[in-house]
């Protein structure tokens, strides 16, 4: 859990740094991501999942989906995270974790697949349309430190993840 915490707050920080205000950037810290990954692990229910990849012995990267928590994607599974560490961007890492979670969320049927990212996070937004994502709506996420304004990311039942 350790190892899963800091990786996500390392890429947390990374990605975010001139994004998110820089107070909230000092309050994602180790203790608060282990309480919400133990939350997260100790609540799954059908229909969610995590996966992490190692490179090396260490962790380099994690995806995990459930429920939807934005109203445009009821009726949907919503990729909740999906973080690659520094070392391991560009190389393809990214992909295969979503594409990893896709299978894994359509072997239950052809469910439709949406994520909610940054409005401002343009490498993430130009990375998902050229995956096959469209964008069909913005929302506030209020969350729990900071109310972020994020692009919703859709892709139908019957589009596939493009390579």
């Amino acid at each position: 859990m350790p190892a899963l915490a800091a990786l996500h707050v390392a890429v947390w920080r990374e990605t975010y740094a001139g994004l998110a205000p820089a107070g909230i950037l000092a309050q994602i810290d180790l203790p608060r991501r282990v309480a919400q990954w133990e939350a997260v692990l100790a609540a799954a229910e059908h229909g969610s999942g995590v996966v992490l990849a190692e490179a090396g012995g260490a962790l380099a990267g994690f995806v995990s989906w459930g429920a939807p928590r934005h109203g445009p994607l009821r009726g949907a599974r919503e990729i909740h995270t999906l973080y690659v560490a520094a070392g391991h961007r560009r190389a393809g890492l990214g992909r295969r974790l979503l594409s990893f979670a896709f299978d894994a969320i359509r072997q239950a049927g052809p469910l439709a697949i949406g994520l909610a990212v940054l409005d401002g996070n343009a490498a993430a937004r130009r990375a998902y349309a050229a995956l096959g994502g469209r964008e069909i709506d913005v929302v506030t996420d209020p969350g729990p430190l900071w109310r972020s304004r994020d692009v919703i990311v859709l892709w139908d039942a019957d589009t596939p993840l493009r390579a």
